[in-house]
């Protein structure tokens, strides 16, 4: 086991921001879109830690065979995060209770 933490990262191409949290298994269970500030990044970290409390702002989809998903949303409707790739139903699942469990109190990580 790991200790959870978003990491902030800088893409050195565009300039861009993201992060992802890592769960205490140490899986990345969250990644998120980009943007052009430190501080929006920031900002929807401290979003998720209100918004990943409650069940219906994950969205979850299926891509096809094999292949699960879930998107995080805002009160708006807005994607905020999300992640993809899963094999199985469950999987999906116990990355969703990662994030609500780890999600609202890992601390932030700057790589950027």
């Amino acid at each position: 086991m790991t200790n959870p933490k978003y990491q902030v990262f800088k893409n050195p191409e565009d300039g861009q921001f993201y992060f992802i949290l890592n769960s205490s298994d140490g899986d990345i269970v969250l990644r998120s879109e980009y943007f052009t500030s430190k501080k929006a990044c920031l900002e929807i970290i401290s979003s998720i830690r209100i918004i990943a409390r409650f069940d219906s702002n994950f969205k979850r989809t299926d891509l096809g065979i094999c292949t699960y998903a879930y998107l995080l949303e805002a009160g708006n409707g807005e994607i905020i995060a999300k992640c993809e790739g899963f094999f199985d139903f469950s999987s999906r699942e116990d990355a969703i209770y990662a994030v609500k469990r780890d999600g609202i109190t890992a601390p932030v990580e700057d790589l950027s």
